[in-house]
């Protein structure tokens, strides 16, 4: 039985969740301005990596220091508001069964 349910998560990931390395499936709360945002400190660390600079060095730990205070915030609202939808959908679905009950 293990075996089974392990063969059958494998061959659903394969199936389902081909994932590319630029592009997650699992990431939906990321937005084109978080992509961008994320490029760009890729782009500064890139910057800092080939120079060496203390200036470049700050640069990077500062942005990157609001890059994970946008992303948080960006994946905490996306996961209260589906929190939110399955809540009204759970108030509202002893009314269904009632009304086809």
């Amino acid at each position: 039985m293990a075996y089974f349910i392990r063969r059958l998560l494998t061959v659903m990931t394969k199936a389902f969740l081909k994932l590319d390395h630029h592009v997650s499936v699992l990431r939906i709360w990321v937005t084109q301005g978080i992509k961008r945002s994320s490029n760009h400190k890729n782009k500064l660390f890139k910057k800092w990596i080939c120079s060496h600079s203390a200036d470049d060095q700050q640069k990077y730990k500062d942005y990157e220091e609001i890059f994970k205070k946008v992303t948080l915030a960006a994946q905490t609202a996306y996961y209260k508001e589906q929190e939110a939808q399955l809540s009204q959908t759970g108030r509202a679905m002893p009314r269904v069964v009632e009304y086809f009950g």
